[in-house]
């Protein structure tokens, strides 16, 4: 039986997504997405641009 994915570490997630997992991507970016936002606000100052890269 397989893990639940929010049980599952990043790792394993990505693995998934690499074999198509369409869910496995959502949880991924569920997760990452606050942070990787952070980080490109602080190197480009454009809300527009930010957007289009989430």
């Amino acid at each position: 039986m397989r893990a639940a994915l929010h049980e599952l570490d990043e790792g394993r997630l990505v693995r998934l997504v690499v074999r198509g997992d369409r869910a496995a991507f959502e949880e991924l970016y569920r997760r990452t997405s606050p942070w990787l936002a952070v980080r490109l606000r602080r190197r480009c100052a454009d809300e527009q641009i930010v957007a289009e890269v989430m």
